[in-house]
């Protein structure tokens, strides 16, 4: 199912959101894997900047463990919660706090 986020946070503070930042969609797959796309400004249009892909795994108590793939395949865990069709997403690490908003589309 594909979600776009609306709104981004670091350490409760609201981050500007680009045009085409809103249009990034992650598809989360129920096999355990996800895809995204995400997209840049070029000449007045949102255009297919890059892909990126990875697994995720239910930990327990909305916690998740989301694993990039490629070449600087990373992992992090974040709390994920679902209230309807928006899905908020919570990573706290040595910086701080980062969340997520998005909606299912």
């Amino acid at each position: 199912m594909g979600r776009k986020i609306t709104q981004e946070f670091e350490n409760g503070v609201g981050i500007m959101l680009e045009i085409c930042d809103l249009e990034e969609i992650i598809i989360i797959n129920e096999d355990m894997n996800f895809n995204g796309i995400f997209y840049i400004m070029e000449n007045g249009n949102c255009v297919v900047d890059g892909t990126y892909s990875g697994t995720w795994e239910n930990l327990e108590d909305s916690r998740y463990r989301v694993t990039s793939d490629g070449d600087q395949a990373s992992s992090l865990e974040a709390t994920v919660t679902f209230s309807g069709n928006t899905m908020k997403t919570v990573i706290n690490d040595e910086d701080g706090e980062f969340k997520q908003i998005l909606i299912r589309q």
